[in-house]
């Protein structure tokens, strides 16, 4: 065993080599392009990915994965606009309603007003014509399932293509470099490795946006207390009362957008859940050593269970996602 190591080793070194050297496009899902990149001596690998029914699988990933982009946009787009809208209204009606306490103002005033009531009208008309769109075309429930669809064709192509649902023996001609490495190696490059960079890429993201809420919070904190001192001053300041009633009212609006956002954009909870898979998964990369000594050893059974191990620890994540309700951060939304 002892003077077996160092050659099954050396295999696995060589098997990691012949996929070619990693590129910035690694994250992208295409088994055609995988394939190119292949040394010659990896022919086994690249008829199995050039395999037809590894195009049909990465096909209908493609199509679930492009519908996901889409009702995550619109989700976005509508969800953002009943917000910065009902934010609007609610800053304008302050607005009015302090321009309501002017003694003997002129009449252009008056038309000032009436103009701020008429665009308060339209906002919150824009907040109903959003609230609308987004439960009638339920553009989360959409992006959900297809967003589900798009991550299980994702985990079936590796697992098809890495011999757990399929045997590709007959793909194995004489002369071939050894299939199981190949897939080993496959599997870490486009799965492992993208999957660890995107956990840690995007939840340092949503975390520094959580963060940036959290500041402008504590700032519009600051600003909505000065101005209740400020409201408190003597009546014959009378314009910095005005500026100052706006300001203490328009403080929590603008606090309730921010945090509405937020939750739209589920950075908090994206930020943690990420943080979490990152976390599983470098823990099983600490395993690759031993899992590639396996592979150059022949040891089907442990290169598939170290699969499994990957694929379940990002379908874990997947469900704590699926499984929140319909638009639970939308309704929380509109209680603001």
């Amino acid at each position: 065993m002892t003077t077996d190591a160092p050659a099954a080793n050396a295999e696995s070194a060589d098997a990691e080599g012949l996929l070619g050297a990693p590129t910035p496009d690694d994250w992208k899902l295409e088994p055609e392009q995988h394939a190119t990149r292949l040394d010659p001596k990896a022919a086994a690998l690249k008829r199995v990915l050039e395999h037809s029914l590894i195009q049909a699988i990465m096909r209908r990933y493609d199509r679930y994965d492009e519908d996901a982009g889409i009702h995550q946009t619109v989700y976005k787009k509508y969800g953002g606009r009943e917000i910065y809208l009902a934010a609007t209204a609610a800053i304008l009606g302050g607005v009015v309603l302090v321009m309501n306490d002017a003694q003997n103002a002129p009449p252009a005033y008056d038309y000032f007003r009436t103009g701020l009531l008429l665009v308060q009208l339209v906002c919150a008309a824009g907040v109903v014509g959003m609230k609308y769109l987004l439960q009638a075309s339920k553009p989360f429930q959409a992006w959900q399932k297809s967003r589900s669809k798009a991550e299980t064709a994702r985990i079936e192509l590796f697992e098809t293509a890495c011999g757990l649902e399929r045997d590709w023996q007959e793909e194995q001609q004489a002369g071939d470099y050894p299939l199981l490495p190949l897939q080993l190696e496959y599997f870490i490059r486009y799965q492992l490795m993208v999957q660890l960079v995107y956990y840690d890429k995007r939840g340092k993201q949503h975390q520094a946006a959580s963060k940036r809420y959290i500041g402008f919070g504590a700032i519009v904190t600051f600003i909505a207390a000065i101005a209740a001192g400020l409201g408190g001053l003597a009546l014959e300041f009378i314009d910095t009362v005005s500026v100052a009633s706006i300001a203490a009212m328009a403080a929590p609006v603008l606090l309730g957008m921010q945090t509405s956002l937020s939750r739209l954009n589920q950075d908090e909870r994206n930020a943690a859940r990420y943080e979490i898979t990152h976390a599983h998964l470098e823990k099983l990369r600490g395993r690759i050593s031993d899992i590639r000594k396996a592979a150059a050893d022949g040891d089907a059974a442990t290169v598939h269970a170290f699969i499994r191990d990957v694929d379940q620890v990002i379908s874990v994540e997947h469900s704590e996602w699926i499984s929140q309700p319909a638009e639970e951060d939308m309704a929380e939304v509109r209680e603001q």
